[in-house]
């Protein structure tokens, strides 16, 4: 960083807030006090925080944010140990690891601008948790709180699959829910005798006759996927809804974009 940041006295722990704008760092310095005395204590070191402008040099080269919350059993409400990952979806790239405090539930992780984020919540004996986040455009980029809760591995039990995608009409998966996929597969493999039924589900807006069909094969996609990397089929079934058990009203862009949507059910 150059001087009159770097010094000849001892900084140190360099941070750039989420924003690229503030810097921070912390210098130990000797106290103005002398020793009293031949053979007297060596003079104090005291320890100051600095703030500063970071120069455009040394900005990031990305803009970053975080999701802060905490992790809790959705039958107990007790706050759990539970792995956080991050995968970029283009790339496939595990780009983030952290784990929640098995005792408060907190976690944080950053997530960068320009790209697109699956991230999964999960835990030895409950259903992993799939979250989408999509930063590829320019978009507010501010903090926010996020709490999970992840349910047990049970009978009945189910979790919508953020992280599949399809284009408009389509039951073709696009190449970036390979993400989601690879991690159905790890899920299935780490649960030897676990039986999942794949559901689709539509919006409102087509013919019922059209959304069944589509929802059909669009669950026919993913299970054909797990199939043809080694997941037996006999564990798995695939079921259309169409537009037949939404989650909300389809009276927004944003409500239909929550029931258009793959769900994952043990049986």
């Amino acid at each position: 960083m150059g001087y009159p940041i770097n010094t000849f006295e001892d900084e140190a722990s360099l941070f750039v807030s989420s924003d690229n704008q503030r810097g921070f760092y912390s210098r130990t310095q000797l106290s103005d006090e002398k020793p009293k005395g031949a053979g007297g204590p060596p003079p104090e070191r005291g320890v100051q925080l600095f703030g500063f402008d970071v120069p455009a040099e040394a900005k990031a080269r990305e803009t970053s944010t975080y999701a802060q919350g905490r992790v809790f059993d959705a039958t107990t409400k007790k706050p759990m140990r539970a792995d956080v990952k991050i995968y970029d979806v283009d790339t496939d790239a595990l780009t983030q690891f952290v784990t929640s405090d098995p005792e408060t539930g907190e976690y944080t992780a950053v997530l960068n601008e320009g790209h697109r984020y699956a991230m999964y919540a999960a835990a030895d004996k409950y259903l992993l948790k799939s979250l989408s986040f999509d930063y590829a455009g320019k978009q507010q980029f501010d903090p926010f709180t996020l709490d999970i809760y992840l349910d047990p591995v049970r009978a009945g039990r189910s979790v919508v699959l953020n992280n599949l995608f399809f284009d408009t009409n389509k039951f073709e998966l696009e190449p970036r829910s390979r993400t989601e996929l690879n991690r159905l597969i790890e899920f299935m493999r780490q649960y030897q005798d676990v039986q999942i039924e794949v559901s689709g589900h539509t919006d409102n807006v087509g013919t019922d006759a059209a959304n069944l069909q589509l929802s059909e094969r669009r669950a026919q996609a993913v299970v054909a996927y797990l199939t043809a990397h080694g997941v037996q089929a006999a564990r798995l079934r695939a079921k259309g809804y169409g537009a037949a058990r939404a989650l909300g009203p389809n009276d927004t862009d944003a409500s239909r974009r929550l029931n258009r949507r793959i769900e994952l059910r043990i049986l």
